[in-house]
């Protein structure tokens, strides 16, 4: 439950912050923005005991495009707890990323 929660709390500062978090070094490639869009699943497949690899992977995705945080908040649902815990610090550090190249994005995800 507390993942959940956390992962709700961060996509909901990421969908109004968009322009605010897209700074983060090693972001996404358009390649790799196209792949999660047209198989969101994919990445579970690709990291299926969850790992810094997935964490990572989320953070550069969240990071790069806050759009797709409603996309990847819903792969939770097809997710087992180690995934469930890669796919939210991915988030949360996508978050942080944030809140290190803007202030004002830092002060908006904390509220």
């Amino acid at each position: 439950m507390r993942c959940r929660l956390a992962v709700t709390l961060i996509s909901a500062s990421f969908i109004g912050h968009a322009a605010e978090a897209a700074c983060i070094a090693g972001a996404a490639t358009a390649d790799e923005l196209a792949r999660f869009r047209a198989s969101p699943g994919a990445v579970l497949a690709q990291f299926p005991f969850g790992s810094g690899g997935l964490t990572g992977a989320v953070r550069n995705l969240a990071a790069t495009d806050p759009a797709l945080v409603p996309l990847i908040t819903a792969l939770i649902r097809g997710a087992d707890a180690r995934q469930k815990a890669a796919l939210a610090a991915g988030l949360a550090q996508a978050a942080r990323a944030g809140e290190r190249s803007d202030p004002a994005a830092a002060l908006a995800i904390q509220q």
